[in-house]
C-alpha cells in the first residue's frame, strides 16, 4: 500500500526545495524527512523527490557520523570554475614582458623588485598584448610573483593647532569663485620643503617583493644632491604644471615657476 504522507500542494513545495539544494543538502534532507514515516518513507520520499534509494541512505550515513566529521565543503577540491590564470594561455608570459621594462631592483639583493606601474596601468599594457582582464586578475598576477603594495611608514605626525582657520578658508573660497567670474585663472601653488636625493623616505607607495627599507637618517652629509619640487595646479581647467628646481631661494623660484607657467 502506497503512504500519502502529504498533500500534492506540499509535495510539490518539497520538490522545488530538494532542487535548490546542494547535492549533500539534498541527500540529507530526504534522509530527514523518510525518517518521520518509518516503514515505507524511503520509497514514498524517494517517489516525492525523485531520488533514488541510495541518495536516502548516504543521507542516513552522514547523520550517523559525529558532528565533526561531517564535510563542509560543497564540492570535491578542484571542483568550480578554474581560474584565468589557469585557462589563459600565455597571460604570465605577457605579464613578465609588461613588468620587464619597468621594474627596478636593489643592487644589492637581486629578490628585491619593484615597479612603476599601477594596477590599471597592467591590465591597460596587457590589453596591447592581446588579454583584457580586470584588475583582480591583476592583484592575483602580482601576487603569483610575489609583488605586495608596501609604503615607507612614519609612526607620527605633528600636528598644529591653528586659530581661525575655517574663517580662513572661507575667506579663500570666496575669492577663488570672485576671480574665476572675472575671468581670471585661479591657481593652487605648493612649494614642498627640499628633497634630499638619496636612499631616504618618501611617502607613497608602489608594488614589490619585498619591504621598503630606507636609511634610518635623513642625514644631508650622505645625500647624492637636493631638489625642491614647486607645484602649479590650474583649478579650474584642472591642469598640474610640476617644476624641480635647485634654488635656496624659495620666492624667486615661485616667482620664475608662475613666469614659465
Amino acid at each position: 500500500m502506497k503512504i500519502t504522507a502529504y498533500p500534492s500542494k506540499v509535495e510539490t513545495q518539497m520538490r522545488d526545495f530538494y532542487n535548490r539544494l546542494s547535492e549533500t543538502d539534498g541527500r540529507r534532507y530526504a534522509a530527514l524527512e523518510a525518517s518521520k514515516l518509518g516503514y515505507g518513507g524511503i520509497t514514498y520520499i524517494c517517489s516525492v523527490l525523485q531520488c533514488d534509494e541510495g541518495t536516502v541512505r548516504r543521507g542516513r550515513q552522514d547523520f550517523e557520523k559525529p558532528l565533526s566529521a561531517l564535510a563542509t565543503r560543497l564540492r570535491k577540491p578542484g571542483g568550480g570554475r578554474k581560474s584565468v590564470l589557469a585557462t589563459t594561455d600565455g597571460l604570465d608570459a605577457a605579464f613578465v614582458e609588461v613588468l620587464r621594462n619597468h621594474t627596478a631592483g636593489s643592487p644589492m639583493d637581486e629578490t628585491i623588485k619593484w615597479t612603476n606601474l599601477s594596477r590599471g596601468d597592467i591590465a591597460a599594457k596587457l590589453k596591447e598584448h592581446g588579454f583584457t582582464i580586470s584588475v583582480t586578475v591583476v592583484d592575483q598576477l602580482l601576487e603569483k610573483h610575489h609583488f605586495r603594495p608596501r609604503q615607507a611608514f612614519k609612526s607620527e605626525a605633528l600636528k598644529k593647532n591653528i586659530p581661525q582657520r575655517d574663517e580662513q578658508f572661507h575667506k579663500i573660497e570666496q575669492l577663488k569663485e570672485k576671480y574665476h567670474t572675472q575671468g581670471n585663472p585661479v591657481m593652487s601653488m605648493d612649494v614642498k620643503k627640499k628633497e634630499l636625493i638619496g636612499n631616504f623616505y618618501r611617502a607613497g607607495k608602489l608594488y614589490t617583493t619585498e619591504p621598503v627599507r630606507v636609511n634610518d637618517h635623513d642625514f644631508e652629509s650622505v645625500a647624492e644632491g637636493k631638489v625642491v619640487p614647486h607645484g602649479l595646479y590650474d583649478i579650474y581647467r584642472n591642469l598640474g604644471y610640476l617644476t624641480l628646481g635647485t634654488s635656496h631661494d624659495t620666492s624667486e623660484l615661485s616667482c620664475t615657476c608662475v613666469r614659465n607657467w
